[in-house]
């Protein structure tokens, strides 16, 4: 095995034993993941997993699908805790950089067949897998879409060699493989009625997003997004931290982070400091919505 590929498994071995999602069963997750490894390179195949009471199919070149064999299918432990705990029944809920639709089917599981899930994903080998796992799960309340989401619609150079961190093309990605894609509004893209809950991560490219979702987030629909929040990742995209929290600011939604002071089995928020740097996901809380909020998660936001 070459070096770099022999650090990047120990590297993955690493983090397979401290993910707090593999907190009492290490052993066997190690093993799991040392299968997945040697699995992904004999046989090259992509296995089925269960993934809250659906079937995720998981291909070996897909840093999504390995998440969920290292790392059970609760990899994002906060990020995913908290849709559970906030999302009911007949909710609507917009994933926003889905890839295979890990989230998506997530959210699906929560919201149920009377709820509604729409999901964008650009990239045409990722939003392929993605309709094939709403199609294998007969999923008619989940909506595929093979588009990136910008401030004006057309079509876009996309990075095609990425995976998970394929992204809208700057210019600093001129010698990089790259595929075209369409790009839409998301005011123009989304279903007539109310989501309750929108997920962002779109690799620096969160700002120019959302600045197609003005009659939306002037409208506080939804009334919280997790938002992927990495100053260094929109800088490349010619944005910064700063510029995406005065556009969330602008249209009412402030900065909230999980609270730790929680009592253990509960997910509450608190207000978070704008000007603070976040490590990976923020949720923005329309202010005039923040009762709502509060009130599904049995308690208000502290800070």
């Amino acid at each position: 095995m070459k070096r770099t590929s022999w650090f990047h498994v120990k590297n993955i071995i690493r983090q397979t034993w401290t993910h707090p999602s593999n907190a009492d069963h290490r052993v066997r997750s190690l093993g799991k993941t040392l299968g997945w490894q040697v699995e992904k390179r004999m046989r090259n195949v992509p296995r089925d997993q269960p993934f809250y009471g659906f079937v995720l199919r998981c291909y070996p070149d897909s840093q999504s699908a390995s998440n969920v064999m290292y790392f059970t299918e609760r990899y994002d432990p906060d990020e995913m805790g908290f849709m559970e705990a906030y999302l009911r029944p007949g909710d609507w809920f917009v994933d926003v950089g889905a890839n295979i639709g890990t989230y998506s089917l997530l959210a699906r599981s929560l919201v149920g067949p009377t709820g509604r899930v729409d999901g964008f994903e650009p990239h045409p080998v990722a939003a392929g897998r993605f309709e094939e796992n709403v199609e294998r799960n007969h999923l008619d309340n989940v909506f595929v879409y093979r588009a990136a989401l910008a401030s004006e619609e057309g079509m876009i150079e996309f990075l095609d060699a990425a995976d998970v961190s394929n992204r809208v093309t700057t210019e600093r990605d001129f010698d990089r493989r790259k595929v075209t894609v369409a790009a839409v509004r998301l005011d123009n893209a989304l279903a007539d009625g109310r989501y309750a809950m929108g997920k962002i991560d779109v690799e620096g490219f969160e700002t120019t997003a959302l600045t197609g979702a003005s009659e939306r987030l002037a409208a506080a629909d939804p009334p919280i997004w997790q938002v992927e929040m990495l100053d260094h990742q929109l800088r490349k995209a010619g944005s910064s931290r700063r510029d995406l929290v005065e556009l969330l600011d602008s249209y009412g939604y402030g900065l909230a982070e999980l609270d730790d002071s929680a009592p253990k089995g509960t997910v509450r928020l608190r207000w978070a400091d704008p000007a603070g740097r976040s490590t990976f996901n923020i949720w923005a809380v329309h202010r005039d919505s923040a009762d709502q909020v509060a009130e599904r998660l049995g308690a208000p936001i502290s800070g």
